[in-house]
């Protein structure tokens, strides 16, 4: 197991273990807690984040980072590596900022997903599903799946997350 240092004034710490079988990489943190306690702090976190002077010391260049993945997901259309067949979605898009940038590079309306309309965002429907800085809410493999579950046949999954050298 390892103790990831949250130092923040609603979670100090979680606590992470790996698979041995899968490799699936879990908080138990965040599992033990119950539903309605775990989207409570997600919703505490990003109103933390998303707030004017908010700096995350996990992630203080989130925004120049966010471009960059904008700027690859163009580059990826311009090399004809990511299809257009279906429409994309920027999965769990948060502020949707990383769909913003997307739609102004490369002209493609992406869809901004969020928890509250996920059943209107059908399974294998979509040439590029872009999932950012979402890990952290897998609370079980199931979780992960389901993400994978709404690309489309020979469509991408653009998976970002932080990622560290200890778990």
């Amino acid at each position: 197991s390892h103790v990831k240092h949250f130092g923040l004034p609603y979670l100090k710490e979680a606590v992470y273990r790996r698979c041995a079988q899968c490799g699936f990489v879990l908080s138990e943190t965040h599992y033990g807690m119950s539903e309605a306690e775990f989207w409570e702090l997600d919703r505490i976190h990003h109103e933390y984040l998303t707030s004017p002077d908010a700096v995350n010391p996990e992630d203080p260049r989130w925004h120049e980072r966010l471009l960059k993945q904008a700027e690859s997901i163009a580059h990826g259309l311009n090399a004809k590596l990511i299809p257009t067949t279906f429409p994309w979605m920027d999965f769990a898009s948060g502020t949707g900022e990383l769909a913003d940038l997307i739609q102004k590079l490369t002209e493609i309306e992406v869809e901004k997903h969020t928890r509250e309309t996920d059943c209107l965002f059908k399974d294998k429907s979509w040439s590029l599903v872009t999932a950012t800085s979402v890990f952290e809410h897998m609370r079980t493999r199931q979780d992960l799946d389901s993400v994978a579950a709404k690309v489309a046949y020979q469509g991408v999954l653009a998976w970002h997350m932080d990622t560290y050298e200890r778990v």
